[in-house]
């Protein structure tokens, strides 16, 4: 087959993991394509965590049915997240959708491609109980580790970093969060096979390795816990090559792995902690576990240790019962963090999850956006402060992006990222000095960017 593929992904880093994976399977087949309307095979990776991303989702398979009714022979398939809770309707309504594929699956994409191009046959979906449904014919798989292909590595090679997945699923139960109920509870990979994926990419020009899982930093297998496995990686690595790790949870960030940071200058000195609300009650009605005083604590200790550190988070706004003395203790908590960076969410019910089955989605959409735009406002002045310090400050950085400008005659923009991983903008006039370690003065900053000039 030579075949023009178009793959789209929606949601988080496990998908765009995913997503590579996909395209590493489809490059099999053919090439890709960024016209949906020229492509043979239409993949729609999709996210089920928030509402927007299906909206999303549904927005696209409107502009997909189009096509779909003057291209029969185009295989259209939606796979990720958002196919564990789609139900009989779903399928009903969207007959012209050939394929459905859980993410657990998706190594089978190639073999429904050849039963839907060397056959007649024209839909196909993958259930959650370990079967392949196809029209009325049921045929069990042998679901183990190695046909999952669990263990893949995946590369992106414009910014020079590779994803590996250390971990899958979660077992926290958050009642607002849905991933127990797509990607399952949670299951490590060995070290073994952890650091064979490590090895493979050890000689190559890579500048980052990001370790993924929904807690990374819960990883335990056969007595290695996170701590043990960061200290592995960071002595298997090339010297040029820094570490990356989210998304952890905040009752597991522990002593020695702080001061593991603090001594390597192989880890990137950036923490991604999602507290997701300022409120004891709220955090207590999510199931988090932790107080705002435990978060707070160990906040402060890990700036105490590593005292350049970023720490960046999320934050859900409009869960049911929160009121106003709980959205103002939110905004508190931000003072205090002082992170580089949030996310922020309005809460929408997810099916299947605790918080939609007991509680009452009760904060209506106007108060919701209010208070999401509030805390964006809140949370982009206390990044201009934390911006503002860094102002004449000398940095060791590589130099990652390049690309030309229309502003600046006869010159190039260049992004430097510091070995703690903040991002500056400088222009200069030749591309000389990508993939280079230079020295860069912080010279204007803003609430989102931070620019400098290059010290020759």
């Amino acid at each position: 087959m030579n075949k023009k593929y178009f793959l789209k992904t929606l949601g988080c880093q496990m998908n765009i993991l995913d997503s590579t994976y996909i395209q590493i399977l489809l490059n099999r087949v053919g090439s890709q394509t960024q016209d949906i309307r020229q492509a043979d095979i239409i993949i729609l990776n999709t996210c089920s965590v928030k509402e927007t991303s299906e909206n999303k989702l549904l927005n696209i398979l409107n502009f997909v049915k189009k096509i779909k009714k003057y291209r029969k022979n185009v295989f259209i398939s939606v796979v990720g997240c958002f196919v564990e809770k789609i139900n009989f309707l779903f399928f009903k309504s969207h007959t012209y959708i050939n394929c459905y594929v859980s993410p657990n699956y998706i190594h089978c994409i190639l073999y429904f491609l050849k039963i839907f191009f060397l056959t007649s046959s024209t839909h196909i979906c993958i259930c959650k109980k370990k079967q392949i449904v196809k029209k009325n014919v049921k045929t069990q798989l042998n679901f183990i580790e190695d046909i999952i292909k669990f263990n893949l590595s995946c590369s992106d090679t414009s910014s020079q970093k590779v994803y590996i997945r250390i971990m899958k699923g979660c077992n926290k139960f958050c009642t607002y969060c849905i991933v127990p109920y797509t990607r399952g509870l949670e299951f490590c990979r060995s070290l073994e096979s952890i650091i064979t994926d490590i090895k493979s990419v050890r000689y190559k020009d890579v500048k980052e390795i990001i370790l993924l899982g929904q807690s990374v930093n819960h990883y335990y297998h056969r007595n290695i816990n996170f701590y043990k496995l960061l200290y592995i990686i960071s002595n298997t690595i090339s010297t040029k090559t820094k570490i990356k790790f989210l998304t952890n949870y905040p009752k597991n960030i522990v002593y020695p792995l702080l001061n593991l940071m603090k001594k390597t200058n192989r880890i990137l000195n950036i923490l991604h902690i999602p507290i997701q609300s300022g409120s004891n009650k709220i955090l207590k009605k999510m199931n988090r576990n932790y107080t705002k005083e435990s978060y707070a604590h160990i906040v402060n200790i890990a700036y105490k240790k590593i005292p350049n550190l970023l720490i960046s988070s999320d934050m859900i706004v409009g869960f049911p019962g929160e009121c106003t003395y709980d959205f103002r203790e939110s905004i508190n908590i931000l003072k205090y963090t002082r992170y580089s960076n949030l996310f922020i969410s309005q809460y929408s019910p997810r099916p299947k999850t605790v918080s939609y089955i007991y509680n009452t989605d009760d904060i209506c959409k106007s108060v919701k956006s209010a208070r999401h735009n509030y805390m964006l406002k809140v949370q982009s002045n206390l990044s201009y402060l934390k911006n503002h310090t860094l102002l004449n400050q000398i940095f060791r950085a590589d130099i990652t992006y390049v690309y030309n400008s229309d502003f600046y005659i006869n010159k190039v923009i260049l992004i430097a990222k510091t070995h703690g991983n903040q991002q500056i903008i400088f222009t200069f006039n030749s591309k000389f000095f990508f993939n280079k370690e230079v020295l860069i003065k912080v010279t204007k900053v803003y609430k989102s960017k931070i620019f400098g000039e290059i010290l020759l």
